[in-house]
């Protein structure tokens, strides 16, 4: 075979599985562990309720289903498969279960927890394909109005078509049901990569999305959304990426006027145009370390709504004694609202993501199929304009069996 088609592929595969984009890689087809199940419940704690919601979530993936089998069925049969399976069960203590600003008031309470996911890659060489999907039930002991199921999944299939050029599709859904922020997010994209040298590869997407929040319809939105990517590695232990997408989004919704003008405007469909940028490191050796810096955002014809957001994100993982593996991350967000006050403080709440964070993470193998974890998670955010505080802390004990 020749050099160049070697290289092509080796660069490309190493595209695939360790791309730092978010909802885009094999990496993150992992999933983020359902840790942050907080949303709210219609307090129904039965067999009933768990049926009830669960059995959407289901129905609401079977096009990602669908999508992950037309990619993996053609190459399955020629294929290095790998993969696997965790399941997870514990109980902890949330000091704010209902995920309320301070000014509302907070309920602290325990809860018990159980997760499920699994992953898997196909390899020919030529192709590869892969498919991940998470479940994840909270249940609160004194406060059933915060009991949450929530689901992810995500499929992506990529194909070589020369030796330094490779495209596929890709798709990510994720629900959470609970109560009053029940969602569920949906998108799907087009890819092509191009591996420039054994040390370059750039990636360009285009997609569209589907946010509904059931809440509040009117901040449900469809989008069409396109992104770039390029990531260059130094060596083996280092790489830096560089990120920019851009969404065009329609809601479902009236923009809001701005109460100062007079006479008011008549009302037209609210649309924003959200823009993100980003820059990060990565290191792999001993310690496993990221640092990232993100700038975002959104400017809307819906009077408050307009944003604009700086992020950064550090995270560590090293093995030390006893067997012990920790795992750290922390994130600093500054986020700006220039017309003033914030339209929707609540939107902020929907993902830990969103806001100021802490957290430590600690894994310890009890078995060659058995590990004991510990967490512990500090979240803040703030909207001066509105002169909210958020405040949340969450710690929790499991056991996780793997495959």
């Amino acid at each position: 075979m020749p050099q160049g088609k070697r290289r092509a592929r080796r660069g490309t595969r190493l595209r695939v599985v360790a791309s730092p984009a978010p909802y885009r890689s094999a990496e993150k087809l992992q999933l983020r562990r359902c840790g942050a199940l907080d949303v709210y419940s219609d307090g129904r704690s039965e067999l009933w309720y768990a049926a009830r919601v669960a059995i959407p979530c289901v129905l609401l993936t079977r096009s990602l289903c669908a999508l992950g089998a037309a990619m993996l069925l053609p190459i399955a049969a020629a294929a290095e498969t790998s993969g696997g399976l965790r399941l997870s069960v514990g109980g902890g203590f949330d000091s704010n279960a209902r995920r309320d600003y301070e000014s509302v008031g907070t309920q602290a309470d325990g809860f018990a927890f159980i997760t499920g996911a699994g992953n898997l890659l196909l390899n020919t060489g030529r192709a590869q394909a892969a498919a991940a999907y998470e479940l994840g039930l909270r249940q609160f002991f004194m406060t059933p109005s915060a009991n949450v199921t929530a689901q992810a999944a995500t499929a992506q299939g990529l194909f070589l078509i020369a030796p330094s050029w490779a495209m596929g599709l890709a798709g990510r859904g994720k629900d959470r049901r609970g109560g009053d922020r029940d969602y569920s997010d949906l998108a799907g994209n087009a890819f092509v990569e191009w591996a420039a040298t054994r040390a370059l590869d750039i990636r360009l997407e285009a997609g569209a999305r589907r946010f509904l929040y059931r809440p509040l319809f009117e901040y449900s939105f469809k989008a069409t959304e396109f992104a770039a990517e390029a990531r260059y590695r130094f060596d083996r232990r280092h790489s830096i990426a560089l990120l920019g997408e851009l969404g065009l989004r329609f809601y479902n919704g009236d923009a809001r006027a701005d109460p100062a003008l007079d006479p008011v405007p008549s009302p037209l469909q609210r649309q924003d145009v959200a823009f993100l940028g980003g820059l990060s490191y990565r290191y792999r050796g001993p310690v496993a370390l990221s640092l990232s810096y993100h700038y975002g955002r959104a400017d809307s014809n819906s009077f408050g709504e307009t944003n604009y957001r700086h992020r950064l994100l550090a995270s560590a993982g090293m093995r030390v004694f006893w067997e012990l593996t920790v795992l750290a991350q922390a994130a600093i967000q500054v986020i700006h609202y220039p017309e003033g006050k914030s339209s929707s403080p609540d939107l902020l709440l929907l993902e830990d993501d969103n806001q100021d964070s802490i957290s430590l993470k600690l894994l310890r193998p009890l078995s060659s199929h058995l590990d004991a974890e510990l967490f512990f998670g500090f979240y803040h955010a703030n909207v001066p304009q509105n002169g909210l505080t958020y405040l949340r802390q969450v710690a929790w004990i499991g056991i996780a069996w793997r495959l």
